[in-house]
């Protein structure tokens, strides 16, 4: 910047415009030495330098995938004229060298004198010199294999309100999807794959579009398809606790004394009015019985005369051995 300073206040003096026009007549001066110096340095050979050139590796991709990621340049020490490294640069649009691959799988590098033959056979303007800080690029393959998968929703991992229960099959559609990948990650996987929901506190009848599978972000892997639609019926349920009296007889038949004379048990059932509770749909059972000795409790099982009760908590009651 200073000896450009320089020459343009030599310029001034010089110059027999004065004022603003002199600073146009000396822009477009400058430009015009600087646009002949530029196509006359062109017009030169014997440059020696380094470009990324374009390269790309071909195959038969239909029994064989590439499991990392393929250079797309490759830098290369070349000597030349001006005009022709000109049209190497990214201003330009360059032909690739091609590497055709007859047998992949066995393939697992490309050396550097590879590239530099290669190179040297495609590119015709230019000397290729040697091939720039590399001794071998590496490459990986592996057969292409496909496997498809039943896939499944477990029922307690869906996350629903409080006092909703699923109350249908739950339906996926399609209820399989199809891997193509590497053979290595085909080969992993498992008989059947879980998918889950991500909605939470579900209240009401679900049906809704749902990810399958990431195929843990390897992006050699083709999922498809990669949502299903699920579907399932959700039932809306109240919760009572309900004090069931106790067969004094029954229970002397046990030789046991009991203290309590009522069997508390908490139930959930139906809020639909079409299901009415009420207490006669549930019954002692003397057969199933647990007596703690030690702590004195006495646990009964319940018999239901109805599915739609669940039963969630019954109460032990006190006793004694006679």
């Amino acid at each position: 910047m200073k000896v450009l300073k320089i020459i343009y206040e030599l310029f001034i003096k010089l110059s027999p415009i004065k004022g603003a026009s002199s600073f146009k007549v000396f822009a477009l001066c400058f430009m015009g030495a600087t646009t002949f110096w530029f196509f006359n340095a062109l017009n030169k050979n014997n440059y020696e330098t380094v470009i990324a050139y374009p390269i790309h590796i071909v195959w038969d991709e239909a029994d064989v995938i590439t499991t990392n990621d393929l250079p797309r340049k490759v830098k290369l020490n070349v000597n030349g004229g001006g005009w022709s490294l000109l049209r190497k640069t990214v201003f330009f649009q360059v032909d690739p060298i091609i590497f055709e691959l007859s047998n992949p799988l066995s393939t697992t590098y490309l050396t550097a004198s590879q590239i530099l033959e290669k190179a040297n056979a495609e590119i015709n303007d230019l000397t290729i010199l040697s091939v720039s800080s590399l001794d071998t690029l590496k490459l990986s393959f592996e057969r292409k294999l496909e496997k498809k998968v039943p896939i499944y929703i477990n029922k307690k991992e869906v996350s629903l309100a409080k006092l909703h229960v699923i109350h249908s099959k739950i339906k996926i559609e399609p209820d399989s999807i199809a891997f193509t990948g590497p053979e290595s990650f085909i080969k992993d996987l498992k008989d059947s794959i879980e998918i889950f929901i991500p909605k939470s506190n579900i209240s009401s009848n679900f049906r809704e579009e749902v990810e399958v599978f990431r195929a843990q972000n390897n992006k050699y892997v083709n999922v498809e398809p990669e949502e299903v639609l699920v579907s399932f019926e959700v039932l809306a349920m109240e919760e009572k606790e309900i004090k069931l009296p106790l067969n004094q007889k029954a229970i002397h038949s046990l030789n046991l004394t009991p203290i309590d004379t009522l069997l508390t048990v908490q139930v959930v059932y139906p809020s639909d009015s079409a299901k009415v509770f009420s207490d006669n749909l549930l019954s002692i059972d003397y057969e199933n019985v647990f007596f703690d000795q030690d702590e004195s409790l006495l646990n009964l099982g319940l018999k239901k005369e109805d599915d739609f009760i669940l039963i969630k908590k019954i109460y032990p009651v006190k006793a004694i051995k006679k």
